[in-house]
């Protein structure tokens, strides 16, 4: 085949038909095709995989973008074999849109402004949103609590506030468990009144200053005649008797508490809680005359009117004792029982108060006794 010669057009010719012969190429392996390729000037790229979901198997290496994921954390690697990784590091991230956020989120890290309503959102639990407390500084303001019950001790250094939907007012728990009350604020001023008590849902009760009523309980009244009438109600059959000695040319009414060895011998004297009293301390005080160390005891009982048909069958409450030393002769002694259990008593109640001999100690003489309703 003589080339030497040949003319421009054949040469032409050969290549065409050459080139027809090759196999066509229609992809392009950059891996081993190109070299330092800038995507710079392109129109579009997208050189991530792109889903919903996060694919079961992955190679070391391969970068997934998930569309659903919230945003600026949407980019995923694969770490390990068929381990995805978000490439979002600690700390907290800021987005901001249109409304309610919407999507995944991780706990502690995500913040979310709306840009609409000026609400702000966190992430309290894993794809869990909550809007944070926030106000416009106008109108009215709801706060939704929980219901009574009082969450658990805080933890160490730290205090729980919470509203109480069923007290309806706003309480705290510290890291001993210790619960606070906010108060309801009372006007205490008027009438010369003071600051009473705060009950337990907060509310501020006021009672008139440092009044007290004083009832003095008197045991016997004496006629001439030596003849004794009991203000004091004592059981048949106890080691008590009325006593009305003479001294002087007149007479001198008294209990007298046998010692007969036995415990538990008592009176009881009916009174007429005063009106306006609602909760202050109780004051008891009584004169007594012995030669001996006696232990008393004080029980009280209210009776509100057509609770019960005979006022001496009531429930007495909690007792509290008092050990009192006297001397012989006619020495008296005075003790103070103070802040008595009054619990469920109100002004107008009737109050028994029984007067419990606890000792076997030798005689003791009642001569009077009194008790004080104290309003702070």
């Amino acid at each position: 085949m003589r080339m030497k010669g040949a003319s421009m057009k054949e040469v032409l010719l050969v290549l065409v038909c050459l080139a027809g012969g090759l196999p066509a190429q229609t992809q392009v392996d950059l891996r081993t095709q190109t070299k330092d390729v800038d995507f710079s000037g392109a129109v579009s790229t997208t050189p991530w995989r792109v889903g919903t979901v996060l694919p079961a198997v992955c190679v070391v290496g391969q970068v997934f973008f998930n569309t659903t994921a919230a945003a600026g954390q949407n980019v995923y690697l694969c770490t390990a074999q068929n381990i995805w990784t978000l490439t979002a590091g600690p700390g907290v991230h800021f987005t901001s849109g249109t409304g309610a956020p919407s999507g995944n989120c991780t706990a502690g890290q995500d913040l979310y402004t709306d840009t609409v309503n000026l609400d702000t959102w966190f992430c309290e639990s894993s794809n869990t949103w909550k809007k944070a407390l926030t106000t416009t500084n106008t109108g009215s303001f709801a706060m939704t609590g929980q219901n009574g019950a009082v969450p658990p001790a805080a933890s160490t250094g730290n205090t729980i506030l919470f509203f109480n939907s069923t007290a309806k007012v706003g309480q705290s728990v510290d890291d001993a468990g210790s619960l606070a009350t906010m108060v309801r604020p009372a006007d205490c001023s008027a009438g010369g009144q003071a600051v009473q008590k705060i009950d337990s849902n907060g509310n501020l009760l006021c009672a008139t200053a440092g009044d007290a009523e004083t009832r003095t309980l008197i045991p016997l009244t004496c006629s001439g005649g030596g003849v004794s009438y009991a203000m004091w109600w004592i059981p048949f059959g106890s080691g008590i008797t009325s006593t009305c000695p003479a001294s002087a040319g007149q007479y001198l009414g008294f209990l007298h508490w046998n010692d007969d060895g036995t415990h538990g011998n008592f009176a009881i004297v009916p009174q007429v809680i005063p009106a306006g009293w609602s909760g202050g301390a109780v004051s008891f005080t009584f004169f007594v005359r012995g030669a001996a160390t006696y232990t008393w005891g004080a029980k009280i009982a209210c009776v509100v009117g057509g609770g019960v048909t005979d006022p001496t069958t009531p429930t007495f409450q909690a007792e509290q004792d008092i050990a009192i030393a006297t001397s012989g002769g006619v020495n008296q002694y005075t003790g103070t029982l103070a802040n008595l259990t009054m619990t469920g008593c109100a002004g107008g109640n009737l109050m028994l108060l029984k007067l419990v001999r606890n000792d076997s100690a030798g005689f003791a003489d009642l001569y009077a006794a009194s008790i004080t309703f104290n309003k702070p």
